[in-house]
């Protein structure tokens, strides 16, 4: 099986995210998963040690973002602080909020480099939403380069 090379908003649910002790960072890694889409598995990370060698949870890939992976586009380890986790923790709570989606994106100020916004909203019980309604929360940090990127 080819690989895919669609670029696909991922999610996990609140209560897998929720789950991130309060004194760690995410650090995100992509991964081939067995239908070849390319999705992030998340490590919990506490100065610099990883809870597992096994990602702590897996994104799941929901829709396709609209744009494929190509030439020049660079993959790196994904992170989001503390700060973030909090954030998105707090909206993660309101009602109507059991999902958190990352959706891809090109950052033409890291060389092409690719990143996620942050959404929160629901999941409908037929696994429709439509993510283009919810506010960009936060972004993952690309990691190299971290220096560049902006953190809200």
């Amino acid at each position: 099986m080819p690989i895919d090379n669609q670029l696909y908003t991922l999610y996990t649910t609140a209560d897998v995210f929720l789950k991130t002790p309060d004194d760690c960072d995410l650090i995100f890694r992509l991964y081939l998963d067995a239908d070849q889409k390319l999705t992030l598995g998340a490590w919990y990370n506490k100065q610099n040690n990883f809870s597992t060698i096994e990602p702590d949870f897996m994104l799941i890939p929901f829709e396709q973002a609209g744009f494929n992976w190509q030439a020049g586009m660079f993959f790196g380890d994904q992170r989001l602080c503390n700060r973030q986790i909090s954030k998105l923790g707090e909206e993660l709570k309101k009602p109507g909020n059991g999902c958190v989606f990352f959706t891809p994106a090109v950052d033409v100020n890291l060389s092409k480099q690719i990143n996620f916004e942050i959404k929160v909203g629901p999941l409908a019980g037929n696994n429709s939403i439509s993510v283009s309604l919810g506010i960009v929360i936060s972004n993952t940090n690309p990691s190299p380069p971290r220096s560049t990127s902006t953190i809200k």
